[in-house]
């Protein structure tokens, strides 16, 4: 929806467009064209406006026809979820077997080895200042007269 010191603001800029064009030094025909420039923007604003609020009010309604849908599947299938869930819950509260216990007790070593077995993060590459300095510094120091002349 659009705002009302939005309107306000946009009927300003024409109104104002408006009123320099009536007190300008323009000839009529120079005055006729941008009074044409200036309905046009104004009708076009007023489409864009028209546009963005059947577009909105469409997106609305999706979302209000969807919105009923999903309420009236949960009504239907509503207690049948808690049903369920009870049931799982139960069962998630029932003795484990044995097989499930060595399958927690494995995940738990996987979960502590698995930070000792993955390669160090790379080092931050230095910055252009830093590596530009060192490599300044590196010529003053003996380096092989094939690398001399390349540097200077």
């Amino acid at each position: 929806m659009s705002h009302p010191e939005e309107k306000s603001s946009l009927n300003t800029v024409v109104e104002t467009f408006q009123k320099v064009l009536s007190t300008s030094n323009l000839h009529p025909v120079q005055q006729d064209l941008f009074q044409s420039i200036i309905q046009t923007y104004d009708s076009e604003i007023q489409a864009l406006k028209a546009c963005y609020n059947s577009m909105n009010a469409e997106h609305l309604l999706a979302r209000m026809e969807e919105h009923q849908r999903v309420s009236s599947v949960l009504e239907k299938i509503g207690p049948e979820i808690n049903t369920l869930t009870d049931i799982i819950y139960k069962l998630g509260k029932s003795a484990r077997s044995p097989g499930d216990v060595a399958l927690a007790k494995l995940a738990e070593q996987v979960a502590l080895l698995t930070p000792l077995v993955q390669p160090q993060a790379p080092k931050p590459s230095p910055l252009f200042s830093e590596a530009s300095e060192t490599f300044l510094s590196l010529k003053a120091k003996k380096a092989k007269p094939s690398v001399r002349l390349l540097l200077v």
